[in-house]
């Protein structure tokens, strides 16, 4: 592919994540391209139906939580509490709630085979931090990698008040937040339909 066509496609799929986040499977393919700087024409070479938008939105997502996860692996030794609060908040910043609301087009279809290999090469990854930071006592036993994920994907998605324009940093403080409380203290997480 070439240099410029590589760079458009790019830059479809960072407006696809941006707007997948915002929108949900709601938005137009066509604010996707304006947000992209190019035509609907040129989405539909890159991605000819929403799904293949979708896959290769999520895709991207998935490979950035990867390399976010093996860079954290390489250096959690030395320095576990930094690389833990680290990692967490370059997850934040990723924005994996754009994944849940890419896939979210159609609960009944199956993940496509690309997507369902990249996830399960990310979740290894994450799962990989998970036990590191379970080792050096950051992260409860009973917390897996995807209850984790899909706990970072909720602080990643877009508030419904305007808690970050009042507040800088909101979403990082927030993770911060959450992370203090995936900290072990011997009291198991509740079950789904647990009152107390």
């Amino acid at each position: 592919m070439r240099a410029d066509a590589l760079r458009r496609r790019e830059a479809l799929i960072a407006a696809a994540r941006e707007q997948f986040l915002l929108h949900g499977d709601a938005v137009a393919l066509d604010a996707v391209a304006a947000r992209a700087g190019v035509g609907i024409a040129t989405l539909y070479r890159n991605f000819p139906t929403r799904r293949d938008l979708a896959d290769a939105t999520a895709c991207a997502v998935l490979e950035d939580m990867q390399l976010a996860a093996s860079e954290a692996s390489a250096t959690f030794a030395e320095r576990p509490e930094a690389t833990w609060h680290a990692f967490a908040e370059r997850l934040v910043k990723l924005q994996l709630g754009s994944v849940i609301r890419a896939l979210s087009h159609d609960p009944e279809a199956s993940m496509s085979p690309q997507v369902a290999a990249t996830q399960q090469r990310t979740e290894q990854a994450v799962e990989a931090v998970l036990a590191q930071a379970r080792d050096a006592g950051l992260l409860r036993e009973d917390l897996g990698a995807t209850e984790f994920v899909l706990a970072v994907a909720k602080v990643s998605q877009p508030a419904t008040v305007h808690a970050p324009d009042a507040f800088p940093g909101f979403g990082a403080r927030l993770m911060a937040m959450l992370v203090a409380g995936m900290r072990p203290d011997g009291r198991p997480l509740p079950t789904p339909g647990d009152q107390g």
